[in-house]
Order: C-alpha cells, then structure tokens, then sequence
C-alpha cells in the first residue's frame, strides 16, 4: 500500500509540474484498446487496421499546464463544448483560433496511463465497448455512463516506441523454440528406443557382434544431433535485433521515409511510408523486387514545390521471412506514399500432375483386335 501511494504521489507531482510532449503520439484506450483517429471519415476511436498517420496526434503547450490535441494528418483540434455530454458537442476542427473547450489537462496516472480532461468544462475522454449506442465520446462527471476505467489513455510515441514489433519478435522465437523443443524430444524418443532394442541382443552375446558395433555407432550418432539440437535451442534464445527502421531518416523532411511493422488481425504487415508533398500519382513508379520494391518518384513543379527525381531501393532481409507487396492497399494522400507489404510464411507441399489421358495407354496389354480379311474379287468379273 506505501508503494501504491508513493507511486501515485510521484504522478501527480509530475503532472502537477507540466510535461513536454515532443513527438507524435497514438492515443489509446486502456480498456478497449481503440485508438483515436481523425480522416475523411470524421473523429471517432477504433481498434481495427494498421496505424497510419491520421492515428497520430500533437499534444501542443497552450499555457496552465494544459495542452491542444492536433491530429498529424488534418491538423483538426479535439474540442468537447460545456453543458453538453458524450458525443454531443465533441469534435475536431482544424480552423480558427485555439479557444478554451480545445484545450485539454493530461493527468497522469500511477500505472503510467492519462486521464484527458477538458480545462474549461472538464469533460473527460472516455470509450466503452462498440456495442454500446454511444461508445466514444467526452464524458460529463454527472453522466450514468461514464466509467473511470474507460477514461485512462495511453499515449504511445509511434516514432520512438518499439513495443509492436518486440512482441512481433518475441512471438517468432517462442515459435521457433517450440519447434527446436518438439524436434528434441523426438529424437530422445528414438535413442531411447534403440537402446531398449539394444539391451537384450547385447545380453544374449558374450561377445559384441559387428551389427552391435554398428547400432551403438548410430546411438552415438543420434546422440551427437541431440546436442545439436540443443545447442541450436540455446542460440535460440538470443534477443532479438533492432527494428528493420533503425536506420531509416525518419519523417519530417522532403522523401523522408520509414518502414513500421504492425500486427493487424494476426497479420504481420510492413508498412513503408514516404513524404512526398506535391506528388500526384502519376509520379510515382514501383519496380517490385525479390523481398521489396524500389521507388522512383519524378515530381513536377508547381506552385511553391520544386521538381525533384527521388529513388530508393527497399530490401528486407531474408532472416525476417517473406513479404508480399499487397498492391489493392497502395495509396497516395495527404502528401504520403503507402506501401503494404504482408508476411508470408513458406508452406511446404507436393505437386502432381493431374491425370491424363493417352491413347498409348493400353499399348502394352497385348490385347488387339483385327477385322476378318475378305476374300479378294476377280478384276474380271
């Protein structure tokens, strides 16, 4: 309990001393796991698809210890107007002057979450289940369906933060050390066996025969790829490497770039992600190679942006497995290229030719039949 509170002491003194918030952040709900999201579409919160830039927000000082939420894709400010509950009065809207209702109060919590409340109305941000009527929303303190564990947000820097891709990781050591572990007890199960074959045609000889030389000379041999094996499960467990984007420029520049991996309905995909303002598709040129693609970008001068040539040579390294370019998801807006490419594992099999029909087939069964010979007719007659 003194660990709880003095936990919960240190947070509100960070909070109550102000936060600086230099990158670009997911906002995401600690119940539901839906993420906010600003597009064409309009402002709501959902847990589906890969995180692109309309997921992502600015949280921008405005003084008071308060902050405006500003979406990285429209620039539209979260607002919540007073004397309103829920969805009513809450939106995004990217013009104008910052007034109050558009700015917000991050308290931090002892497990590391927020509680973004309004600083002018105190309305919190709050999300339930897709079920619900209203699902998302800024919740008045007085509303019957508010819920506190619905209102705590964790804010997730998506340039900096590696989470997704560690337990991407994680997941396919698990997987290969199972395999390994599956492989090694099978192959346990077969010196054992041996040597119970072994154990009475060696005690019925009062000397080793050479057949007996040999099945020991194949027990050792077994037993040497047993260590193998375990060796192999030991190097196994080594952490993995950094991201495929440690090295990448990063956004913010004229072609900056950066490859992300995310997991999307147990769909492992690699998102590229180019900035290419005043790019128009027909600009825009993919040469798809073994494992990635190569990018080739002729840009044409318009007013305020110059022409330009870019290209890149995008390649993923076999160790990460095999990776599919999904084309139907390739996509141009808002000054960004997207390209999707989604993991694929190789699957073992064995092709056969269908069956065919030949008329040779029956060649070989010695079986013919002639048609009697007729009797040959005078020319005379």
């Amino acid at each position: 309990m003194a660990g709880r509170a003095l936990a919960a002491m240190a947070a509100m003194a960070m909070a109550s001393a102000g936060e600086e918030f230099p990158g670009r952040y997911v906002i995401k709900n600690v119940r539901t796991s839906r993420r906010l999201v600003s597009s064409s579409w309009g402002f709501f919160a959902d847990a589906r698809g890969p995180i692109t830039e309309e997921h992502l927000w600015r949280l921008q000082a405005e003084g008071n210890n308060s902050h405006s939420i500003v979406n990285a894709a429209t620039g539209g400010r979260v607002l919540a107007q007073s004397d309103m509950d829920m969805d009513q009065g809450f939106f995004a809207v990217a013009a104008g002057p910052t007034y109050q209702d558009q700015k917000w109060q991050l308290q931090l919590q002892s497990d590391g979450s927020y509680i973004i409340a309004n600083a002018k109305n105190g309305r919190r941000l709050w999300t339930g289940p897709e079920s619900l009527p209203v699902s998302f929303g800024a919740a008045a303190g007085a509303t019957t369906a508010f819920e506190p564990e619905g209102a705590r947000w964790w804010l997730i820097d998506q340039d900096r933060d590696r989470a997704a891709l560690l337990a991407l990781q994680l997941r396919s050591e698990a997987q290969s050390r199972r395999s390994l572990a599956a492989r090694l007890e099978e192959q346990e199960a077969r010196v054992n066996q041996l040597a119970e074959l072994s154990r009475p045609l060696c005690d019925a000889c009062d000397e080793p025969w050479d057949w007996q030389r040999s099945l020991l000379l194949a027990v050792l041999l077994l037993a040497a790829f047993n260590w193998h094996l375990r060796r192999q499960l030991r190097r196994a467990q080594v952490p993995a490497k950094d991201a495929p984007d440690s090295s990448s420029p990063g956004l913010g520049t004229d072609f900056g770039h950066q490859v992300v991996d995310t997991l999307t309905q147990e769909k492992h995909l690699r998102l590229i992600k180019v900035q290419c303002p005043g790019v128009e598709h027909g600009d825009v040129e993919v040469e798809l190679l073994f494992n990635g693609c190569h990018v080739r970008i002729e840009r044409r001068a318009s007013c305020g942006v110059p022409a330009a040539s870019w290209m890149r040579r995008f390649e993923f390294s076999p160790q990460d497995g095999l990776f599919e370019f999904r084309e139907d998801q390739m996509r141009l807006e808002q000054g960004f290229l997207h390209l999707i490419f989604q993991h694929r594992s190789f699957q073992a099999r064995r092709i056969r030719f269908p069956q065919h029909y030949a008329l040779s087939a029956t060649d070989t069964d010695l079986w013919w039949e002639y048609p009697e010979a007729k009797p040959a007719q005078d020319p005379s007659q």
